[in-house]
C-alpha cells in the first residue's frame, strides 16, 4: 500500500492526498509521523478501479470532493463516527456499492456525493444529517428505499434523487423527529418501524451478495 500524506496547516495532522491505486483491501492508519490522520483529500483514491475496499479510522473527520469517484470496484467502505461531512461527487460511479448506512456523526452529504452508483439499492440515514445536496443520489438507478433516522434535511437545489427508480420511497421514524411531509424530494414518505437497523458508531457501505 502507498498512501501519500500532507501534513495540514497548523502541522498537528495529516490528510491522505493521494494512492498508488492499491488493488484490493486498503485500512488508512490512524496516525502517521507520530501524528494523527484527520482527513482524506480531494480525489485521494480517484479512479483505483481496483479497490474493493476501505477501512476509514476514527478520528478522520472530512472525506474530499471526489475521493473515491469512478471507484467501480469499491464494495465495502467503512465510515467511522467522527466522520462530518462527505463533500461532493466523493463516491460518484462507485457502481459495485448495493447499500450506504451514513453515521450519526454526518451532518452534510454534498452535491452528487453518490451520483450514478447504478447498484445502490438502499441507504440508511442517520440522525445528525442536516444537509443533502442536489442530485446526492442522482442516476442511483436500483435505488428503491431510503430510511431516514432524523429530522427532515435540508435539500440544496432541485432533488437528491435526480433520475432513479420510479419505485424509490422514502421511510422515516415515527416519533420525536421533525420536518416531514407526505413527500421528500418528490418522492412519497411512509413510516419505518422501530426495529429498522439503526446506524451506530460506524457506517459501512457493502455489496451484495452473489451465487
Amino acid at each position: 500500500m502507498a498512501l501519500n500524506y500532507s501534513l495540514n496547516a497548523g502541522g498537528t495532522s495529516y490528510s491522505v492526498v493521494s494512492d498508488s491505486c492499491t488493488a484490493g483491501a486498503v485500512t488508512i492508519p490512524s496516525t502517521h509521523n507520530g501524528l494523527p490522520v484527520n482527513g482524506i483529500g480531494d480525489g485521494a483514491f480517484g479512479f483505483c478501479t481496483s479497490l474493493t475496499s476501505i477501512t476509514i479510522p476514527n478520528g478522520v473527520n472530512a472525506i474530499g470532493a471526489f475521493a473515491f469517484q469512478g471507484c467501480s470496484s469499491l464494495a465495502s467502505i467503512i465510515i467511522p463516527n467522527s466522520v462530518q461531512i462527505i463533500r461532493g461527487s466523493t463516491f460518484n460511479l462507485c457502481s459495485s456499492l448495493t447499500s450506504i448506512t451514513i453515521p450519526n456523526g454526518v451532518i452534510a452529504i454534498g452535491v452528487q456525493a453518490f451520483y450514478d452508483c447504478t447498484s445502490l439499492a438502499s441507504i440508511t440515514i442517520g440522525k445528525s444529517v442536516i444537509s443533502i445536496g442536489n442530485s446526492a443520489f442522482g442516476f442511483c438507478t436500483s435505488l428503491i428505499r431510503v430510511n431516514f433516522l432524523g429530522n427532515a434535511p435540508r435539500t440544496v437545489g432541485i432533488t437528491p434523487f435526480q433520475g432513479t427508480n420510479v419505485n424509490l420511497k422514502i421511510y422515516r421514524k415515527k416519533f420525536f423527529v421533525n420536518g416531514w411531509s407526505s413527500t421528500f424530494g418528490g418522492k412519497p414518505v411512509t413510516l419505518i418501524s422501530d426495529n429498522v437497523v439503526k446506524s451506530g458508531g460506524s457506517g459501512k457501505l457493502t455489496t451484495k451478495k452473489r451465487n
